[in-house]
């Protein structure tokens, strides 16, 4: 694609958007015009959430390092198969594990020189027979724990000869280690540290409120609603640009799954909830002018990352009848 005709269609769709994923098959960064396509969208349009995946090789200098921070990327993922060379190279052909560790490792430390808030830099780890061994693996922590990077994470081979025998879906092996792998949700990690809202594991909801079935039309009416974390990520709750800050949100809708103006909101917390501990909220909306049988809709959201409910929480659904 290029860069006008990419500028084009962001221009065009750009205020509808959430997210661009610069990867898929092959390498994003080939294109030479990658780095400038993304720093048009986050000067353009700023909340989209850009992420991309990449080989690393392309970050050989630090002056191609320093311009993809300056280009305002989210999550840079980069794939490294190994924590020898002669692990990694089985898989990546011709590749050098130096070269992708200083690259790695060159991004965090200008991310940090220039105090910028992005990108999140992770490491992703395709587990084969050759590099599935504990003692590998550990190495594989202790070298992203060196580099400082934010999160490394496995990821489950597909059914080719070499695969893992021993990291298989739905495994025991597997399963102990579950949030540490890229399937296990969007910010999986292998690290052992503190897990929160922006870069979570796991985050849960059991949502809980009072309030009247019955209103009256056009009348504004409270519910008080109670949150518990259930999951194993910390819900930050001051706002930032790049989000990952825990809001509840509610939305009246009615019999045909439309959302009532009005009641489309969003209320913060009042301080972080670490997990096993519970939010309260006032839930205030004035009702709708047509009588009718609606349904009030309660769910969390870490704000620019996703809502609960897609990544597998139960949102809290009330039968509502405006008279």
């Amino acid at each position: 694609m290029s860069t006008s005709q990419f500028c084009a269609v962001v221009n065009d769709a750009g205020p509808f958007l959430e997210r661009i994923q610069f990867y898929n098959y092959g390498e994003a960064f080939i294109h030479r015009s990658t780095v400038p396509m993304i720093r048009f969208v986050k000067e353009k349009f700023p909340h989209i959430r850009i992420d991309s995946s990449t080989n690393g090789h392309f970050f050989f200098d630090e002056k191609r390092r320093q311009e993809i921070v300056d280009s305002g990327i989210d999550r840079l993922i980069f794939s490294v198969d190994g924590a020898t060379q002669q692990s990694y190279s089985r898989y990546r052909k011709g590749g050098k594990l130096q070269r992708v560790l200083d690259a790695m490792g060159g991004i965090v430390a200008h991310r940090t020189k220039v105090g910028a808030s992005g990108p999140h830099v992770m490491w992703r780890y395709i587990l084969f027979e050759w590099n599935d061994s504990k003692k590998e693996m550990d190495e594989a922590r202790r070298l992203a724990r060196m580099l400082k990077i934010d999160s490394l994470c496995w990821h489950l081979s597909l059914p080719v000869p070499g695969a893992s025998k021993k990291y298989q879906r739905g495994g025991r092996p597997t399963r102990k280690i579950w949030p540490e792998f890229f399937e296990s949700g969007p910010w999986p990690n292998a690290l052992h540290e503190k897990r929160t809202s922006a870069t979570p594991s796991l985050l849960r909801a059991r949502i809980k409120a009072k309030g009247p079935k019955k209103i009256t039309a056009g009348q504004e009416f409270v519910w008080r609603v109670r949150a518990a974390n259930v999951g194993d990520s910390i819900w930050l709750s001051t706002p930032r640009p790049t989000g990952g800050f825990v809001t509840l949100a509610g939305q009246l809708m009615d019999e045909k799954g439309r959302i009532w103006q009005n009641s489309d909101k969003r209320v913060q917390l009042e301080a972080d909830v670490p997990p096993g501990r519970t939010a309260c909220f006032e839930y205030r909306f004035r009702s709708p002018e047509q009588k009718g049988r609606y349904s009030l809709h309660f769910d969390m959201v870490s704000e620019l990352v996703a809502w609960f409910r897609d990544l597998g929480s139960t949102p809290l659904t009330i039968p509502i009848n405006v008279v």
